[in-house]
């Protein structure tokens, strides 16, 4: 129930000794600073950006293959994984799923949505 309760009131007690960044659990606060660690394991090998998981790594490794196998029939744009051209179509199609509980504005993607949260509507609790 806590973690429902922190999530909800917008509350971040666990906070990254290095950076300061606030987190809602430990969990995900342990997870960030593995971003911090000099292991560079999270480094990608073409950009050498840091990421913070090896599944981030291996999915931000998609957006520098030369192959893309997925493209878009309106633009052309090519995409080397299905989700990020369905996400993509989302704006030719003006398709927005993802609506405000609160105000009813809707958004193309569920983290604009959150973001739209935490901006306009915090620390109100909101439901999506």
């Amino acid at each position: 129930m806590y973690r429902l309760q922190v999530i909800h009131t917008k509350e971040k007690p666990y906070i990254c000794p290095v950076c300061g960044k606030a987190f809602t659990d430990q969990s995900n606060m342990r997870q960030h600073r593995r971003f911090h660690e000099d292991s560079s394991e999270l480094d990608c090998t073409v950009c050498g950006k840091r990421l913070s998981t090896l599944s981030n790594l291996q999915r931000h490794m998609q957006t520098h293959a030369t192959v893309r196998a997925f493209t878009c029939t309106v633009c052309g744009r090519g995409f080397a994984a299905h989700d990020n051209l369905l996400r993509h179509e989302r704006l030719h199609n003006e398709v927005k799923p993802f609506m405000c509980s609160v105000c009813s504005k809707s958004f193309n993607r569920a983290t604009h949505l959150r973001m739209h949260s935490y901006r306009s509507v915090a620390p109100r609790e909101v439901f999506y």
